[in-house]
Order: C-alpha cells, then sequence, then structure tokens
C-alpha cells in the first residue's frame, strides 16, 4: 500500500530505504569504502531519492507510480550514473 509518509515516520522511512538499498549494494559489489555517498550507505532524514540510473526496473517502477524522471549526473566516486525523480505530494 502505498500512502502519504507523516513527519513523524521519517526515521522509519530512512531506515528502510537504506535496507533496500543494500540489495542493490550487495548484488553490485558496493560497500560505504567504494561508494560511500550510496543512499543504502548515506540516506538521511534530510537527504532522499536518487537511484541508479542504469537500474531501468526501478526507474521503470517510480515513474509507474508517478515520478519524472528529471535528469542524471555521472560522479567520479560511483561506479553508476545517479539518476533523478521527483514526485509532487
Amino acid at each position: 500500500m502505498i500512502r502519504e509518509v507523516r513527519r513523524e515516520e521519517i526515521p522509519k522511512c530512512v531506515e528502510l530505504i537504506r535496507k533496500s538499498f543494500q540489495t542493490v549494494a550487495d548484488d553490485l559489489g558496493l560497500t560505504a569504502q567504494n561508494a560511500p555517498r550510496f543512499t543504502a550507505f548515506a540516506a538521511t532524514e534530510e537527504r532522499l531519492f536518487g537511484i541508479i540510473e542504469e537500474n531501468t526496473v526501478l526507474r521503470k517502477w517510480y515513474e509507474k507510480n508517478g515520478a519524472i524522471h528529471i535528469g542524471t549526473k555521472k560522479f567520479d566516486f560511483f561506479p553508476f550514473t545517479c539518476g533523478y525523480l521527483k514526485k509532487s505530494v
């Protein structure tokens, strides 16, 4: 079920996001040492939601649920391209 998050639920959401992205990190061999800014290691209450652009399954899921792709950026410290999406709530 998808619903609007209440402000007091943000810490639990961050925990869920970090755990969810850990599966991607494990699949791609990402660690806090080789990709410290990857979401599984760097998500905080102040900083949420960037995707691995090459993960087309995830991008399509976000778009199917109303997110709009707004751009990409390649960082030297990541072995992948960052994709950014936005959704009005």
